[in-house]
């Protein structure tokens, strides 16, 4: 996708991003309310626009190493790739397949970053909390030591990627997208005619992972299938937000079901990876009171995963309520 932009503006900061987001679902800025009679691709350009600002917002932060950065960039980053997927039938694919592409690049690198500041904090916390029972004060600075080393190591690759051409291109191309929306024709039409069963099929893919996972024995193969079915219903998540504006409560309420299955999904997964990790440190430790230590964390992720998938059971059976879905269809 090519560059068109031949100048580049301040990024907005972190709070005009949360001003500009009130606004548009106040129906305040400066344009008509959106309302499910308005054109779809009104509707998705509003979120296009607040996820690229955003983006542009946590450049400095990210490099800056600031709290929380890494994180708001990489779900802005998430949010714009799952609405140029979910929403692709009113894009012209030519133009937004490519960028797509380049958006999961740069989610991933990301990813890296994030995913081992997660684990730093999780496995941190679970040693602090179990060292205060036992000696192993030594051993714990070795612990630190490790999983500081690891997300040092994933924030300088991002940095790196940030000052990359293929970065800038991606801002570039970024600022192309709302500025010159490539919509077909079916993007004039109306919101609430065009936008609901797009949604809808997210949904689907959400259902038919999380009813093959439930069909699996405990294992890697469930396991794989709940992960698919969490990142199903993100991407549902984020396309009920992004038409929230327009559809109010309906899409608000779906939204908030399938964050709430999301989450719960996550800390399923979350627990399979630390346990994951744990199990390599313990491999490599060198100090049996570490290694023991590793093992009593292991056996409390282990109780963990049991309480986590209470709560998939509850939030499904919520996020599967008819009453949920009759907007949709």
């Amino acid at each position: 996708m090519a560059a068109t932009t031949t100048h580049r503006t301040a990024p907005p900061s972190a709070v005009a991003i949360d001003r500009l987001l009130e606004r548009d679902r106040a129906g305040n800025n400066g344009d008509p309310p959106l309302t499910v009679k308005s054109p779809s691709g009104a509707v998705l350009l509003t979120h296009l626009r607040l996820q690229v600002a955003q983006v542009q917002a946590q450049d400095l932060p990210v490099r800056l190493d600031a709290p929380d950065s890494v994180h708001k960039m990489r779900v802005a980053t998430r949010r714009l790739r799952s609405a140029l997927t979910t929403f692709k039938p009113l894009f012209h694919g030519s133009v937004v397949r490519p960028l797509r592409d380049e958006l999961k690049w740069l989610a991933g690198e990301l990813g890296a970053a994030r995913d081992a500041e997660v684990m730093r904090d999780r496995v941190q916390a679970a040693v602090e909390h179990e060292s205060s029972e036992l000696a192993v004060g030594a051993g714990t600075a070795d612990v630190r030591s490790e999983l500081g080393e690891a997300y040092r190591v994933a924030h300088d690759q991002v940095l790196a990627d940030l000052d990359s051409d293929r970065y800038r291109q991606i801002l570039a191309d970024l600022q192309a997208l709302v500025e010159q929306p490539p919509f077909r024709k079916r993007a004039t039409a109306r919101a609430g005619k065009t936008l609901p069963p797009l949604v809808a099929r997210s949904y689907d893919k959400v259902r038919n992972f999380v009813e093959a996972g439930q069909s699996m024995p405990a294992g890697v193969e469930r396991d794989e299938l709940l992960h698919d079915a969490r990142k199903a219903a993100k991407q549902a998540r984020y396309a009920g937000e992004a038409i929230d504006p327009a559809f109010g409560k309906d899409a608000a309420t779906f939204a908030a079901a399938m964050e709430d299955l999301q989450e719960a999904l996550g800390e399923h997964q979350d627990s399979v990876l630390t346990r994951e990790r744990l199990r390599t440190l313990a491999r490599h430790t060198s100090s049996p009171e570490v290694a023991f230590l590793y093992g009593r964390l292991h056996a409390r992720e282990e109780a963990h995963s049991d309480v986590s998938e209470q709560h998939f059971e509850a939030a499904w059976k919520s996020a599967r309520r008819k009453s949920l879905h009759r907007w949709l269809r």
